[in-house]
């Protein structure tokens, strides 16, 4: 579960720097021009699947810590059941 999380987050990252790249060239071009629409469509792509991946990265992590929480709950019960 370590090597998805640390994927998720290394490809969260680099669609980050490639949309802060791609921010600039629709502000560059002229509104309403076949390259304004393109690159601004591609734009909102990488920020969709930059969203999804963080979401993504923090159901992962919750999940671990829930099912640590609940590992440790569970734990903690039978320790206590066989002290009796």
């Amino acid at each position: 579960m370590h090597y998805l999380h640390l994927s998720a987050f290394y490809f969260h990252v680099s669609l980050g720097s490639i949309a802060l790249i791609l921010f600039w060239i629709p502000i560059a071009t002229k509104k309403g021009a076949k390259q304004h629409i393109k690159f601004g469509q591609w734009y909102s792509c990488c920020m969709y699947a930059i969203s999804l991946l963080g979401m993504f990265m923090t159901l992962l992590f919750l999940s671990v810590l829930t099912f640590a929480y609940i590992a440790g709950f569970i734990g903690s019960v039978n320790r206590i059941s066989h002290q009796k």
